[in-house]
């Protein structure tokens, strides 16, 4: 079965104030759950590029922030899932990085805080001799080591400057494009008739 045949392009072809009305799906309706994601993700037309579990985690950000938002109606159902995994497969690895990058950073003890940086320098004396084709002489002759501490305020505004809070912001708003903020489940208009009317 071909890749794009999984999907039921008619699934959101209702009858709507105008007989035959076509209502473009949610996000929350194009997936039901992090199963279905996580299942479209790991058998699609990208390869997996993020684990699983931020998988997961990318379904319920999505769902949070654009769960109710009806998708892109300018792309067919089609286009739109292959340009939101490949968001996913382009940007992912970066942001998962980056999240491994600050939880380390947040793990960071009070030595590690302080620790500053480490200077060597070598020197080489080697009369009547050519310098290697590389250029590095291979023996020395002297070190001077260089151990630096940093004061606590230096410390800890270096960390707080380093720590980031908006590295999912950024990688959410890429996602942006895929949604109608103008519609949505809200903006959908239900007429109910009785056996009166």
């Amino acid at each position: 079965m071909d890749y794009f045949d999984i999907y039921d392009v008619n699934r959101y072809d209702y009858e709507g104030d105008v007989a035959g009305a076509t209502i473009t799906p949610t996000f929350a309706e194009m997936y039901e759950s992090p199963e279905a994601f996580l299942a479209e993700y790991t058998d699609g037309i990208f390869p997996m590029t993020i684990t699983e579990a931020n998988c997961r985690t990318l379904y319920f950000l999505l769902y949070a922030r654009y769960g109710n938002e009806e998708i892109a109606d300018t792309i067919d159902i089609n286009q739109w899932r292959a340009q939101l995994f490949s968001i996913i497969w382009q940007h992912g690895p970066a942001w998962e990085k980056k999240l491994q990058i600050q939880e380390e950073i947040r793990g960071w003890d009070k030595d590690e805080i302080l620790e500053g940086a480490e200077e060597i320098y070598n020197t080489a004396a080697h009369p009547g001799k050519a310098l290697p084709e590389d250029g590095i002489v291979k023996g020395i002759n002297g070190q001077n080591r260089s151990l630096r501490k940093k004061d606590k305020m230096s410390a800890y505004s270096y960390l707080t400057a380093i720590l980031e809070t908006d590295i999912t912001e950024e990688f959410l708003i890429r996602f942006k494009s895929l949604f109608n903020p103008y519609s949505g489940i809200k903006s959908r208009f239900h007429i109910f008739t009785t056996e009166e009317d």
